[in-house]
C-alpha cells in the first residue's frame, strides 16, 4: 500500500490502514519523543501519546494537509515535532522559564533540535537505516558481519581479520564487495538509479552506516 492509498484508506475509515499507519508511526513518534526530551521519559511518552492522539484529531485531519512533497511519514513526523516543540516551550513559559535555561538539569532543553532544521533528511536517514537492516539481513552472512563490525562497531581491517579469521587485506576486498552487494540491493528496493542523499557517513561508533560503494 503506497502512501496515497493508505491515506485514502485511513479516511474512509479502512480498519487494515489505520493499523498500517499505526504500526509504521508510533514507534517512531516514542523515539522522536525521546530526541525531542531526552530528559525526562515519562514527559517524553506523554509527548508521543499526545502527538498520536493529534494525528487522528478531527477525522485525521492532519493527513489532509499532506500533498506528497515528502513521504507521509517524514511529513507526520515533521509535524509532531514541531507540536512535542511548541508543547515544551508552552511549558516553560507557564512555570515563567525563559530560553536559555541556565540552572543544571533543565539546561539540556537547550539541546532541542531547532525547529527550522530539516526534518526531512534527518526522517530520511531513520528510514534509510531500516531499509539497510532488512538489506543487511538478505546478504550473506559474512557479508552482513563484515559491514557491521566495520560501520556499525567501528572496528578497523586488522581487528575484524583477527575475528574472522582473515587476512587485513582480506577483510578490505570482501567489505567493499559486501559494500556493492549492499548499495545494489538498497537501489534495488528503492527502485532507482543511484543510493540516495543523505547517507550517514562512517563515524566513530555504534549507529553509523556504510556510505555507497564507490
Amino acid at each position: 500500500m503506497d502512501d496515497a492509498d493508505l491515506v485514502t484508506g485511513v479516511l474512509a475509515g479502512d480498519r487494515r490502514a489505520i493499523e498500517a499507519l499505526a504500526e509504521g508511526l508510533v514507534p517512531r513518534l516514542a523515539r522522536l519523543a525521546h530526541q525531542v526530551c531526552p530528559w525526562d521519559g515519562e514527559l517524553a511518552e506523554d509527548l508521543a501519546q499526545e502527538a498520536w492522539l493529534h494525528v487522528q484529531a478531527d477525522g485525521w485531519r492532519v493527513l489532509r494537509r499532506w500533498r506528497g512533497e515528502s513521504s507521509l511519514l517524514a511529513f507526520l513526523l515533521q509535524v509532531c515535532r514541531n507540536r512535542m516543540i511548541d508543547r515544551l516551550r508552552s511549558e516553560r513559559r507557564a512555570d515563567g522559564r525563559e530560553v536559555p535555561l541556565e540552572d543544571g538539569h533543565e539546561a539540556r532543553a537547550m539541546a532541542l533540535p531547532d525547529p527550522r532544521a530539516d526534518l526531512v533528511a534527518d526522517c530520511w536517514r531513520a528510514e534509510l537505516r531500516l531499509l539497510l537492516d532488512g538489506c543487511l539481513a538478505r546478504l550473506p552472512e559474512r557479508d552482513a558481519r563484515l559491514l557491521r563490525a566495520r560501520y556499525f562497531e567501528d572496528l578497523d581491517p586488522a581487528e575484524i581479520a583477527a575475528r574472522e579469521g582473515m587476512e587485513a587485506n582480506a577483510v578490505n576486498v570482501a567489505t567493499h564487495r559486501a559494500r556493492r552487494r549492499l548499495a545494489e540491493l538498497v537501489v534495488a528496493e528503492l527502485g532507482t538509479g543511484e543510493v540516495p542523499a543523505p547517507w550517514i557517513r562512517r563515524g566513530s561508533g555504534a549507529g553509523t552506516t556504510p556510505g555507497p560503494a564507490s
